[in-house]
């Protein structure tokens, strides 16, 4: 286990709380033993729910090159038994409204009709419009979202709803049985960036994305992060580094003082670094060009000169 300092530090002082007849050495060493039991079946629950979630997900949306994935916002974990299917939002640079109530639409016909567990996966800087944050509130809440499909699209796969609605001895109107098919089998993920001017009025507006979701914070990047992203976004320059410079990058961000140690400025400071880097190639090349131009000239002269 690496641990930080304080966590060091703070086995101490918990054990220093503790009544003077409990403090002997026995003791301390049985509470680290206990703290690393609990902490190894923690860690091997969420690891067993992390993968049964990974085991669900047949792909992942792509997302922008630095994009910065600081929340995720899901509404329940994937059940263990789901492997069969999962669909997620295509990863688009560009997202309209028309698109995303196409995929939204989409998803919940697979999540009602098909009887089949979706995770539905957004990131922030795919929703261009409030609406669509507000219809994945809708269908966080209720599993509905009113308007959205026409009476011939519900129609078109109604006789399908109606076979699985008799199957699941389901009573009630069709509609209804559409709504608690999406609300039990549709799982939506929102990544957020919480440095996001929009972040908290995002979920002001919509109360379904922390009623009705567990939040995942992630405020820092792992090591193998802070390798990842420069090396990928370096890659999508055209700019092939040696593995000492990509890793300097997380060692600089590293060595900032801790309230600056966020995703986004760790995106800004290799963003400033491509553009200085530009900046400066640019430079030496027009250098080099006008050099080029006048060792050409002085070529020129002295070949003149020979000649006479």
């Amino acid at each position: 286990m690496d641990v930080s300092d304080d966590v060091v530090a703070s086995f101490g002082e918990i054990f220093e709380s503790a009544p003077s007849d409990s403090q002997t050495p026995t003791r301390f060493s049985g509470f680290i033993e206990n703290y690393l039991k609990i902490f190894g079946e923690k860690r091997e629950s969420v690891g067993t729910r992390l993968n049964r979630l990974r085991a669900g997900v047949s792909k992942l949306t792509e997302t922008r090159d630095g994009e910065v994935s600081c929340v995720s916002l899901l509404r329940r974990e994937v059940p263990q038994r789901v492997g069969e299917l999962v669909e997620l939002l295509r990863g688009k640079e560009t997202r309209n409204v028309a698109g995303g109530k196409n995929d939204l639409k989409a998803a919940m016909q697979t999540a009602a009709v098909e009887n089949e567990n979706v995770v539905f996966v957004i990131e922030d800087y795919q929703v261009l419009s409030e609406s669509f944050l507000e219809m994945l509130n809708s269908v966080l809440s209720s599993g509905d979202v009113p308007g959205l499909f026409s009476p011939q699209e519900f129609d078109q796969f109604g006789n399908a709803l109606r076979d699985l609605a008799s199957q699941q001895g389901y009573t009630r109107d069709l509609y209804s049985f559409f709504s608690y098919k999406v609300h039990q089998n549709l799982h939506v993920a929102i990544i957020a960036n919480v440095d996001s001017d929009c972040f908290v009025k995002n979920l002001t507006a919509n109360p379904a994305f922390y009623k009705q979701a567990n939040v995942l914070w992630n405020e820092s990047w792992s090591k193998r992060t802070l390798v990842q992203i420069p090396k990928l976004l370096l890659k999508s320059k055209g700019m092939d580094v040696s593995d000492d410079i990509v890793v300097s990058f997380g060692e600089i961000f590293e060595s900032a003082p801790p309230d600056s140690q966020t995703p986004t400025r760790f995106s800004v400071f290799i963003e400033n670094y491509l553009k200085i880097f530009g900046e400066k190639r640019e430079s030496v090349g027009t250098r080099l060009n006008r050099r080029a131009g006048v060792s050409k000239l002085t070529e020129t002269r002295d070949g003149k000169k020979s000649k006479k």
